[in-house]
């Protein structure tokens, strides 16, 4: 839990993809985060209880494994959600409110695989669209349509 809670400060004020993660993980999956955090609580809680008292029974012990069990789900979930995508091959920057806004200025956004787009249209070249009619099979074509 100290672990947990000091790695939310460091996150808080910085500017990092760990940054971008833990702040996509609090707003858009912040009931997900406050349920883990709750139920990683409710463990310690449990667990000093056991601890500290001679009252220990069956039902203890499997209400203990559940909230550890349900928490280790979430984490796992959260990870895969949030950092997985954040961090895929030609994904690195993906989500990082200020690398959009860097590779948008520096015209980075021109290039696909930094999976950042323009918030406006481009003016549409004809020129490309007549190059893509010729050089694409028709089989590309149908498979396109589709």
């Amino acid at each position: 839990m100290i672990g947990l809670w000091s790695h939310c400060q460091s996150l808080q004020s910085a500017k990092s993809e760990g940054a971008a993660s833990f702040y996509e993980q609090t707003t858009t999956y912040g009931y997900a985060y406050g349920l883990r955090n709750s139920l990683l609580g409710l463990s310690l809680i449990i667990s000093l209880s056991l601890l500290l008292t001679e009252h220990q029974s069956l039902w203890t012990y499997l209400i203990l494994a559940s909230t550890s069990l349900i928490s280790a789900i979430i984490v796992r979930a959260l990870f895969y959600v949030v950092v997985i995508p954040t961090t895929m091959p030609f994904g690195f920057f993906w989500r990082n409110k200020g690398f959009v806004e860097h590779a948008r200025e520096t015209d980075l956004a021109n290039m696909p695989q930094m999976g950042v787009v323009y918030e406006k249209h481009h003016s549409f070249n004809v020129n490309e669209l007549i190059e893509t009619i010729k050089t694409t099979s028709l089989n590309e074509k149908i498979d396109q349509f589709k």
